[in-house]
Parts: structure tokens; sequence; C-alpha cells
């Protein structure tokens, strides 16, 4: 039985690894008696894929880093902003709001300026003094109203700690190979599968090539899905090069004669 074939470079990365997940799991749909007979394939097949998702991670990271500066800007602004509220407050006609302001105030200037350390670094600084305010300050931080600042600051701190925590996962895993390499060999590993399955299809046991057909045309239906999501896409790509190529509505010519007097 043949298995239909599918333009596996136009798949997208992540499209890409799900659809070879896709076969690994119909693979293992087959009875044991067959699998053994082409075992070495399948291991191979399962080392492209573990490599495969190793090398998206990769990409993954800058994604990740991208994410952390974004959080890293929005914490630094209300820690700014909360830093400019103090300042304000020390000028306050209540002398206890004063007091207060002045009691936060050294404490906070005591960290320095948080803004300019490192991700990490920063994360560490800012929960240290939130813990302080939070604790040795817990009065203050009531007369200045602080209690919905020191909650936002400690929910933003805690964002970047957690995507560094991430970061550094991803690091201690992430390959050296760039995805298209490590896809080229999952390609491969996968076209020897199919090469193997189609042939065993003609040559084994009534039962096994029941089996054998019954994953093949399971793979199929999974072939037609992604090889339609290809299409799409293509589709919608031309539609809009062709809506780029069209001139503005005037600078389209007017190809009407004129009027003969």
């Amino acid at each position: 039985m043949k298995i239909n074939s599918i333009y596996l470079h136009a798949l997208r990365n992540n499209g890409h690894f799900q659809f070879m997940t896709d076969v690994s799991t119909l693979l293992k749909t087959l009875p044991a008696e067959v699998t053994a007979k082409f075992k070495s394939l399948l291991d191979t097949f399962a080392a492209a894929i573990a490599e495969e998702d190793l090398a998206l991670k990769k990409i993954m990271k800058s994604v990740l880093t991208s994410r952390i500066n974004e959080a890293d800007v929005k914490r630094d602004n209300v820690f700014r902003g909360m830093v400019d509220y103090l300042k304000s407050m020390k000028n306050h006609f209540l002398e206890a709001v004063r007091i207060s302001a002045q009691n936060v105030g050294n404490t906070t200037d005591s960290y320095g300026n948080v803004t300019k350390l490192s991700h990490t670094d920063e994360t560490a600084a800012l929960t240290n003094l939130i813990k302080d305010l939070q604790t040795k300050h817990a009065e203050d931080v009531i007369t200045l109203g602080l209690e919905k600042w020191l909650p936002e600051l400690n929910k933003l701190n805690k964002a970047v700690e957690d995507m560094l925590m991430s970061r550094v996962f991803e690091a201690s895993v992430r390959p050296t190979e760039d995805v298209k390499e490590v896809r080229r060999r999952t390609d491969e590993a996968y076209k020897n599968i199919t090469v193997c399955l189609e042939a065993m299809s003609m040559i084994e046991t009534p039962e096994n090539i029941t089996a054998i057909e019954t994953m093949i045309a399971a793979l199929n239906n999974d072939i037609t899905r992604y090889s339609n999501s290809i299409a799409i896409r293509k589709g919608q790509a031309a539609a809009k090069k062709e809506d780029d190529d069209m001139p503005d509505e005037e600078e389209i010519p007017d190809e009407t004669p004129e009027e003969q007097p």
C-alpha cells in the first residue's frame, strides 16, 4: 500500500515537529512483531524527533528573551512610579505622611537604582525590598497607600523570575545545530520508514498486512490534513501578494475613451 507524498519542506517548524510526532504515535499502533523487524529505523527516527524538539527550544530562547525584556520594562515602570510617588509624599501637608515617606524612602534608597542591575540581580533586589517594606514598614505602607503598588510590583517581579528560570532550564538542553539540519535528518529517517512500510505491506502475513494498511490509511489521512494546511497557507500568501501588486485606486489608469466632439 502506497503512502501519500507530502512536501515536508513546506511545513513550518512547529508543524513539521507535530507531523513527525503524529507519525511516531501511529507507528506505535503496529504489532510488536512488525516493528521488531525495523527497530533500528524506528530508533533512528525517535532520536531525530528528540533532536528536533531540542532544536526548536533553541528558537524559543530568543522569544523568551524578548518576553523577559518586555516584562522587565513593565516592572521598571512600576518601580519608578513608586519612587516618584514616595518623593511627592515627602512634601505632603500631613507630618505623619511625610515621616512614613521618609522611612520607606530611606529603605528604598538603600537598594539604589535597581533598574540599572542585570535582570537576575534586579529580581533578587526587588524581592528583598518588597519583603522589607511589607514587614519592617507595614504601617508606613498603609499610611502612604502603597497597598496596591507592592502587590503589582511583586507580581511583575515574579513573572520575570519565572521566565529567567525557564531560560536557564532551556539553556541546559540547548543544541548546537540549527533546526534546518536536524529537520533534514528527521526527514531522512521518516522516508526510510515509509519505504520499509510500503514493502512490508506486500510481503507480511495477512494479519500483519491488515495492521500495516490500517496504519498507513491513518497516516495518509494525516498527510492530507497537513497538505491542505500547506495549500491554504500558500493560497493566502499568493492572494496577499496579488493585493500588494495591485496599484492604488488613484493609480489605476482610466481606459474610458474620451467623448469625441
